[in-house]
């Protein structure tokens, strides 16, 4: 069978399974998509087939992205390896690729431990740091520029906020000392797959969880050697991790068959809530508190609630059920007041319109407003690519400062009542479109994550000389092509999401 014409539309197919396609990506069905986004959702389809109705498409479309665009270009990128040359896909035995890259990742600890560079291996040759164009022919260095490699995932050390690890979607884990002046890339033989979400312990900046693929991986020596945690059969597609303050052991995460535990570092996982959650947030103020933001069967956000520590979750009913999902949302915190939570989700609701939400929780019960309602013009953001491109944060000293972005990042300074553009397709910072991950502190330092690399602020994007790019030896560039100038001193090269690129030997 070449094509699943006729069949009936899967949310999830047997495709997405596979464990680097991030499921969280892909919006939910609708009747109006084009031909070869209605594909997606059925199974069998022919790679040759949904393909050259997706480029026929983007030819009548320039420019169009949105989520179901991003979404198939890593679908593609994935099912392709196991298409046939007429575009019937044979897709391999999960179990049999699950164990193979488990054995893999074992296998790695101890092969890191003797690493050397010999004549025959690999070294990195560039980009180390990329900078603005020079078009006036001046001798002065040129500032660095943020179109260096699309960094998925953040965190900063609370222990230490010069420490921080960044993980690209190529696989790569950056980790810098220096508040982000240098970056050395760690475990380069460990095979992670795209990075997607990070965790560093807030008591040692040594143990470092992360999340790629169905697998969530630890390090206890500050990313030198790392293990895989789902060793027992046991695999959930991870987007969020979050690490109980008052007990590091403790490590909670949001995933595609709903929220899960481990109280022992990692040992033991338990599934504590079986719906598909986009991301979890742990009380500041009680962390028995846990709150998980979720998709019910029937395509609606909804809000899980635990006041026992994670052992039981129920639906607040009090929050907004009449907001379809589209293409994910996200929770957000602040112990500036830990009884707040906010929510922003990428609904289905009016012209697919991201909508802003608070709630307040008062002796246990919750009060919830909207606060802003996407494209209109006190908040002009869109859906963007989906949960591809979304962050959200709250300032932990202030709750009125909020940042929150799909493929622009938006401020706010009076609690979401009105939002300007900072940076990527609007604004007066040079930030890279498209939003992946963001941190803020209490000490001011705000880091963002973009498609093109690593953001600093130290005044919540205020002045322009209080904001810094942190690309200085970030490794991930995606490279679709290069070649080599006829002496050998001059590489040139095409990288997605970022642009052309040359590396020039030194004279």
């Amino acid at each position: 069978m070449t094509s699943g014409h006729g069949l009936a539309q899967l949310q999830i197919t047997p495709y997405d399974r596979l464990p680097e396609i991030p499921e969280s990506y892909k919006s939910v069905y609708e009747e109006g998509l084009p031909a070869w986004g209605k594909m997606l959702y059925l199974y069998p389809v022919n790679l040759n087939e949904i393909n050259r109705l997706f480029e026929t498409y983007r030819a009548e479309h320039p420019g169009t992205e949105n989520a179901l665009t991003r979404y198939y270009q890593i679908w593609r990128q994935q099912v392709e390896v196991y298409a046939a040359p007429d575009g019937n896909i044979k897709l391999p035995d999960l179990n049999v690729l699950r164990k193979r890259m488990l054995k893999l990742q074992i296998e790695s600890k101890r092969r890191l431990k003797g690493v050397t560079v010999t004549p025959g291996s690999w070294s990195f040759l560039g980009p180390v740091e990329t900078h603005w164009l020079n078009t006036s022919g001046s001798h002065d260095s040129r500032a660095s520029c943020p179109w260096q490699a699309n960094i998925y995932a953040l965190d900063v050390a609370p222990s230490d906020h010069q420490i921080i690890y960044c993980g690209s979607e190529t696989g790569y884990l950056n980790k810098t000392t220096d508040m982000g002046r240098h970056w050395q890339l760690m475990a380069p033989q460990y095979y992670f797959g795209a990075i997607r979400a990070i965790a560093v312990d807030p008591e040692n900046e040594n143990i470092v969880y992360i999340a790629s693929g169905e697998q969530i991986h630890k390090s206890t020596d500050g990313g030198q050697t790392w293990v895989p945690l789902l060793t027992g059969g046991l695999t959930f597609k991870t987007d969020r991790l979050r690490i109980d303050p008052q007990n590091p052991l403790k490590v909670i995460a949001a995933a595609n068959t709903g929220v899960y535990i481990t109280r022992d570092g990692g040992a033991a996982w338990s599934q504590k809530f079986s719906e598909y959650a986009y991301d979890v947030e742990v009380n500041p103020g009680d962390t028995d508190k846990i709150y998980a933001l979720t998709a019910t069967a029937d395509g609606y956000f909804a809000l899980a609630f635990s006041e026992d520590g994670g052992d039981t979750f129920t639906h607040v009913p009090e929050f907004p059920g009449d907001l379809q999902n589209h293409s994910g949302g996200l929770l957000a915190v602040t112990p500036a007041n830990p009884d707040l939570l906010f929510a922003v989700m990428l609904t289905k609701n009016g012209d697919h319109t991201p909508c802003l939400y608070k709630g307040a929780l008062n002796q246990g019960g919750w009060t919830w407003s909207r606060i802003a309602t996407g494209k209109t013009d006190d908040f002009q953001m869109n859906n963007g690519q989906g949960y591809f491109d979304l962050i959200l944060a709250v300032s932990p000293t202030n709750a009125q400062q909020i940042l929150v972005g799909t493929t622009t990042l938006f401020k706010s300074t009076d609690g979401g009542a009105h939002f300007s553009a900072v940076g990527g397709y609007r604004g007066s910072f040079p930030i890279h479109p498209d939003i992946q991950d963001v941190k803020m502190l209490s000490n001011g330092e705000t880091w963002v994550s973009t498609d093109g690399g690593m953001n600093l602020t130290t005044d919540f994007f205020t002045t322009s000389d209080q904001y810094y790019v942190r690309v200085n030896g970030l490794h991930g560039s995606d490279m679709w092509g290069f070649d080599q100038g006829w002496n050998e001193d001059l590489v040139v090269g095409g990288r997605y999401h970022n642009g052309n690129t040359a590396i020039a030997s030194p004279c």
